[in-house]
Formats: structure tokens, sequence, C-alpha cells
């Protein structure tokens, strides 16, 4: 991330803003939700709200954080179990971790290849002016490549993650550890740990 500001567009510019709401509304102009961001421990909360037969309720709440320079963290809640099939991508629940690779060791594989996406904004459903920012501020380069990780460099990284994170048998803390662990072995430095201690306390 750059400088880890969130913007909107104000009908001329693009903009920082800390906190907004944004109504969705249908083609006949029928409200059926909103997003709503705001601030929260360690980072942004953005909330997903969904109007249906005259009640409102919390689809999802994402939480967002970062330092400039270094990667995003997030992590999603659902209200309902029943709607986990809508999440995809690298949020998806049981996704296998980038910390152990398919074989239980780091590798030199690219990170997040099966998730890029090379289609236009517009074209996935986004506003066009959205898509021109995007097309301003992205940038073309080579994929991150997975430093070699030996099972004794693995092991120091785990004391620095466990420093911030601390222990647990919780399943979440588990995923989040490995994810700590896989970011250190590619070089993101002690600032990854507390980024990782930080999505994972957000609330």
């Amino acid at each position: 991330a750059k400088d880890c500001l969130w913007h909107h567009w104000d009908t001329s510019a693009w903009r920082p803003v800390d906190s907004a709401r944004l109504n969705m509304a249908d083609s006949d102009g029928i409200q059926f939700g909103s997003f709503e961001l705001a601030k929260s421990k360690g980072g942004r909360k953005l909330t997903l709200l969904i109007s249906h037969k005259g009640m409102v309720r919390t689809l999802a709440q994402l939480w967002v954080n970062c330092r400039p320079g270094h990667q995003l963290s997030a992590k999603i809640k659902m209200s309902s179990p029943k709607d986990l099939h809508f999440v995809r991508g690298e949020l998806a629940p049981g996704r296998l971790s980038l910390a152990t690779g398919l074989g239980g060791e780091v590798n030199g594989m690219s990170t997040d290849a099966e998730f890029a996406v090379t289609s236009d904004w517009a074209a996935l459903g986004g506003s066009p002016a959205a898509a021109s920012y995007f097309k301003m501020v992205d940038t073309t380069g080579r994929g991150l490549n997975l430093m070699e990780c030996s099972q004794e460099d693995k092991e120091k990284h785990a004391k620095t993650c466990r420093k911030y994170l601390g222990d647990s048998t919780d399943a979440l803390h588990k995923e989040v550890m490995d994810d700590c662990i896989f970011d250190l072995c590619s070089g993101g430095g002690e600032t990854s740990a507390e980024l990782a201690a930080e999505i994972l306390r957000a609330e």
C-alpha cells in the first residue's frame, strides 16, 4: 500500500475519507442496502447492510489494516454461517494457507496468482470513475516470488509471530499464524507480525 488512505468520488475528484456511507439501489432506484466505512481498532471496518422485507440486517463486516509500504491485511465475518459460500478468493473459508504450500514447505511459486484479475473494473460491474482511478494508480510489475525459507528460518519467524499473536488452539489464530510466517518468509519483516496481530484482534 502506498499511503493506506481510503478515497471516495465526490462528483469531481477522488478525495481521502475516514468514514462514509454508500447507499445501493436497483435499476428502479429502490434502495436495498448500503456500505458503511468506519474507523475500527487497528484499521478500517466496512459493513454491508441489506434491506429485505422492510428489515435491515448486517450481511457482512470486512476489516482491513495496512502500513504504508507493506501489504494489506483483511478478514471478513458473515453474520449468518449460511452466507459463507458467498465468500470467495483470498478470504474464502478453508482456503489452504499460503504459509505451507501444497507440500508443507514454502517454495518458489508466485503468490496469489490464482486470484489475479485482468478485466477492467467497469467490466466487472464497477463505475467508470473507479475504473479510471484504478488505471491511474495501478502499476504493472512482476509478481512477488516467495523467498527460500528453511525449517530453521520458519521456526525463527514463528517465534517472532508468537511474540505478537500469543498462543492459542483457535482455528483462526492458526490461520493468521501461518500467514504471518509466510509474510516473514517473504521478507515482510516484523511489521508484518504487527499487522497480523492487529487484524486478528480487529473488532
